[in-house]
């Protein structure tokens, strides 16, 4: 039996439309798994945080995240590298007054329910690939990536670009499974 190799361009284009289409018909569905959408797992603290209540757990890993990031009093830009519909940014720019929050996804509709979600806030999400975005270097004083490096395979080249964002001094916090 002769088998054919796919050359890895190939797969890969396969691979980000598979997950393109992956996010774009199972997002309505995490309205269930969180009412602030979410699309994490969450983060558990004994007698603080309620295992039976989602979201109390998913807001903690927010939390979590955010507090890493030792946002200061000044102007604050943060990108969110494979947002969802923006719940991360929303939580920041919740707790952080001075955050302008950027995220960036393949899916459609996170871009349009998230940009919904995102009315009236100072944030955006962008149709955009983290591993090769259209920003200006040296932009972004924070960036995160809550469960979304995964999808790359954390590939070298999604650490690249978010390092090529980041200021000088800037500070990066990733929660992923691995």
């Amino acid at each position: 039996m002769k088998t054919q190799s796919i050359p890895y361009s190939d797969f890969a284009e396969q691979n980000r439309i598979e997950m393109v289409d992956f996010y774009n018909e199972a997002t309505e569905d995490y309205e269930f798994w969180s009412n602030d959408y979410n699309m994490h797992f969450g983060y558990f603290i004994p007698f603080k945080t309620n295992p039976f209540k989602r979201d109390s757990m998913l807001n903690e890993m927010n939390n979590q995240v955010t507090k890493r990031l030792n946002i200061g009093k000044t102007k604050n830009r943060l990108i969110d590298l494979g947002c969802g519909m923006g719940a991360t940014m929303r939580y920041a720019l919740k707790h952080y007054k001075n955050v302008v929050a950027y995220g960036v996804t393949l899916s459609y509709f996170q871009v349009k329910k998230g940009n919904e979600l995102l009315e009236g806030k100072n944030g955006i999400i962008l149709k955009e690939n983290y591993n090769n975005t259209s920003f200006q270097s040296d932009s972004f004083d924070s960036a995160v990536a809550i469960e979304s490096f995964c999808h790359s395979g954390h590939n070298f080249n999604s650490l690249k670009e978010m390092h090529r964002l980041l200021k000088p001094g800037g500070r990066f916090v990733m929660a992923d499974a691995f």
